[in-house]
């Protein structure tokens, strides 16, 4: 039966979706904290002394010191008349032929600090600045709204040079165009008729793909041309907040632009909105097949940048247990983060979990403060000013009418706390891991358990598949885990999926990762007799710490019971070896330990012991475990690479495996 969408709903998606898009480009905070901490104020303040070095420079006539003198005034809130007096010195290293001088009269200009005199009118000006096909200058002044039928030719062009800043860009750009033709899509099927034809499903998904493609170039490195965007983005900020006053927004926009963070860091917000809008692509499946885990890569980077929409996106993935396994606790921690630097989205989740006791203990002051601030935003204000119904506004899960709900049930006293709650809140700058939250619930959920209630009961192992953190193990090892644990290593591992028929659990261990394993590339050449080695952290409280190699031999090409999906091994098997890697002589991982033959259930059925009847998951079945969940790997060697000894095998293995404790 098809789903029929009341109109109402539909158009307040749509206002919602499309008028929070564009602000959610300026309201996104991405810095990292080493960028931060190395660039505390990113306008650079220059001495007395260096300032008149560049001016005895900049008088001798060398227009790149004009350029750099103009950059110090314009950086100096102190000087005088600093527009007027930068204005003459960009004009004159304009002149010289430097693109980047051409680019500072636009933003001045743009914003109405220098006067027209002399210069061309803004898009003249500005065009003239594009048009020196400088990459610097084209991935500066270019932005994702202004999708013109140049842009992203010059944006790609500048991409292809090697600009970071371009390709982040762009990559946001094509992002946005998919997401547009998914919603004129959703509005067409919904009896709306859009003001041009919807793209075809086909289009979306090559516009999707180039978006994705594009971020995931991206790295958390800042380029060349970091520093001076950092410096162009920061002064158009400054002079933007200025004129503020006069934009229509909503409060939350305002309370959010007022209290911008020094910390907030031009050059990796632009990375992480392209991240980001690449995790929605992958999450919602627009590219292809929905990737939640691919999604939850790619919004992790944006979200430890600072991305408040994908701090919030992370929580909704913990929270539906999409990626990873379902985690109340860590959603919440991912919404306050989201929360705290003003995101509707991330305080209305924030507010639903107090209520809830999802992750947080149940606690209506807190619940009704976060929803209340969450009403601030876009949605409430929208339905606030239409007059739309209590029912309505609760058909779309609104934060101001779900608080509504709740002061009802709340004593006089508690409501006055969490309005003046809201009164003192002021959104801060939030990038990194989430932190804690003071009080968070240890009965709501078993994923919340303390760990003074939790004991280690058994350990097996598991080996790293690639620097993203995805490591393998046996399904059996972290089944039922009330926690999974990484010896060594800070913080909780997460079960990302799991397949019980074939004993495979798929996991993301916590920290960074340099080493991961290579997986056989034709597993299915795997012959009866082909020398192999098992690696892994047998009888872990006895024997060595640095994990044991035992090497044997294929006995049989499927395994019990002629289980096609098995192998056989005669490489003894203990008690956490369960996990373990089994390796060629080139070092590549054609299956992983799983389990040994019973000797007293064997003695029972026939009367004798077997010997070392050890059975192991086959490279076939790992591969196609890690490509159904399109999890990213290295192939084995080549045919023509040469064996390797017991002593190099163990040297590598022992890079990427690791012990994996199950607590209950």
């Amino acid at each position: 039966m098809a789903i029929v969408v009341p109109r109402v709903i539909v158009v307040a998606f749509l206002v919602l979706m499309f008028g929070c898009s564009e602000k959610g480009s300026e309201q996104s905070s991405t810095a990292n904290k080493s960028s931060s901490e190395k660039q505390t104020d990113a306008k650079p303040v220059l001495q007395t002394s260096e300032i008149e070095l560049l001016e005895k420079r900049a008088t001798g006539g060398d227009p790149v010191a004009k350029l750099d003198l103009a950059k110090a005034i314009l950086g100096n809130p102190a000087i005088p008349d600093r527009f007027t007096r930068a204005k003459g010195l960009l004009v004159e290293a304009s002149q010289k032929g430097l693109p980047e001088a051409k680019l500072g009269l636009v933003i001045l200009l743009g914003w109405k600090k220098i006067s027209g005199d002399s210069l061309p009118e803004l898009a003249s000006l500005r065009d003239e600045a594009l048009s020196t096909a400088d990459h610097f200058v084209t991935a500066t002044l270019i932005t994702p709204s202004l999708l013109k039928s140049d842009v992203p030719q010059r944006l790609e062009q500048a991409a292809e040079a090697g600009s970071a800043i371009a390709k982040a860009k762009l990559s946001y750009m094509w992002y946005w165009e998919a997401h547009r033709g998914q919603m004129c899509a959703f509005a067409a099927s919904n009896g709306i008729k859009p003001e041009r034809p919807c793209p075809t499903k086909a289009d979306i998904r090559a516009t999707a793909v180039r978006a994705i493609k594009l971020a995931s170039a991206l790295s958390e490195k800042e380029d060349a041309d970091a520093a001076r965007y950092r410096f162009w983005r920061t002064l158009a900020r400054e002079l933007q907040g200025a004129q503020n006053d006069d934009l229509d927004r909503r409060p939350l926009d305002v309370l959010v632009s007022k209290h911008v963070d020094p910390k907030k860091d031009p050059y990796f917000e632009i990375i992480a909105e392209a991240k980001r809008g690449a995790g929605y692509l992958l999450a919602e499946g627009l590219a292809g097949e929905v990737d939640f885990l691919g999604a939850f890569r790619s919004y992790e980077i944006a979200a430890k940048l600072g991305d408040a929409e994908a701090q919030h996106a992370l929580g909704e993935l913990y929270e539906g247990g999409k990626g990873v396994s379902k985690d109340y606790e860590t959603a919440a921690r991912y919404f306050a983060q989201s929360a705290q630097q003003g995101y509707g989205n991330g305080a209305k989740a924030l507010g639903k979990a107090y209520l809830r006791g999802q992750g947080v203990p149940i606690e209506p002051t807190k619940a009704y403060f976060w929803l209340n601030v969450a009403s601030m935003g876009r949605l409430s204000q929208w339905l606030s000013e239409t007059k739309a119904s209590l029912e309505t506004a609760m058909q779309l899960d609104d934060a101001g009418a779900i608080r509504d709900v709740l002061a009802r049930s709340m004593k006089p006293e508690d409501i006055s706390e969490a309005q003046r709650l809201t009164r003192e809140w002021r959104p801060s700058f939030q990038n990194g891991m989430p932190p804690q939250i003071a009080g968070l619930a240890s009965t709501t959920d078993s994923s919340s358990a303390t760990t003074a209630s939790l004991s280690k009961k058994g350990t097996g192992t598991l080996f790293l598949v690639n620097t993203a953190g995805h490591a393998i193990t046996n399904h059996h090892v972290v089944a039922e885990c009330g926690e999974v644990r990484i010896e060594g290593r800070e913080g909780l591992a997460k079960i990302v999926t799991e397949d019980a028929v074939n004993d495979l659990a798929l996991v993301q261990v916590p920290g960074e990762v340099k080493s991961s394993a290579a997986i056989a590339a034709e597993p299915g050449k795997l012959r009866q007799g082909e020398d192999i080695v098992a690696f892994g952290f047998p009888l872990n409280a006895v024997l060595s710490s640095g994990g044991n190699l035992t090497p044997g031999v294929v006995s049989a090409l499927t395994g019990l019971g002629n289980n096609t999906n098995q192998i056989q091994i005669t490489a003894p098997i203990q008690p956490g070896s369960s996990g373990s890697p089994v390796l060629n002589k080139k070092g590549d991982v054609i299956g992983v330990v799983s389990m040994k033959l019973s000797d007293m259930k064997m003695a029972k059925a026939t009367g004798s012991v077997g010997q070392n009847v050890n059975f192991a998951v086959n490279g076939q079945t790992l591969k196609t475990f890690l490509d159904t969940h399109k999890v990213s790997y290295r192939s084995g060697s080549s045919f023509f690479a040469r064996d390797k000894s017991a002593a190099d095998l163990a040297d590598e293995a022992r890079k990427w495996t690791v012990v994996v404790e199950c607590w209950k």
